[in-house]
């Protein structure tokens, strides 16, 4: 599980997200603008049905609630343009299988290229290795 929730109703619960193999602990946040709303950030690394297990004690009644978000997408099959909108730094983009990340020299924006189409851009300058 993640962190305990240090504000507001949740105080003390804990959240973490099941997808695939894994159960990454989530650290829920109060939002400051919206008393009673929480956020937490997570990053997919495959695609499918994520679970969401919330836990803890609420008015000394134990909690225990998992639901079921829409399917989400492994941050590697999202374009390096949409991993970058939400939030991913250029260098840290990741690639579909066979491709490999590169930069544009200009603006700092990263391209996920084959090789074999990226060597004459790399020959140009146009575009740099990350």
């Amino acid at each position: 599980m993640g962190n305990a929730i240090s504000t507001g109703i949740l105080k003390g619960f804990t959240a973490d997200v099941m997808l695939g193999d894994s159960d990454t602990p989530l650290n829920l946040v109060e939002d400051s603008k919206y008393p009673g709303v929480y956020i937490a950030k997570f990053t997919p690394t495959v695609t499918g049905f994520p679970m969401i297990h919330i836990a803890g004690m609420l008015n000394d009644e134990a909690v225990d609630v998992t639901f079921h978000p829409e399917q989400v997408e492994a941050l590697s099959t999202l374009s390096p343009l949409k991993q970058m909108a939400n939030g991913i730094n250029p260098g840290d983009v990741q690639c579909k299988e066979g491709f490999d990340l590169y930069m544009k020299s200009s603006g700092g924006h990263a391209f996920c290229l084959h090789p074999s189409s990226a060597e004459k851009l790399l020959l140009r300058g146009v575009i740099t290795h990350f």
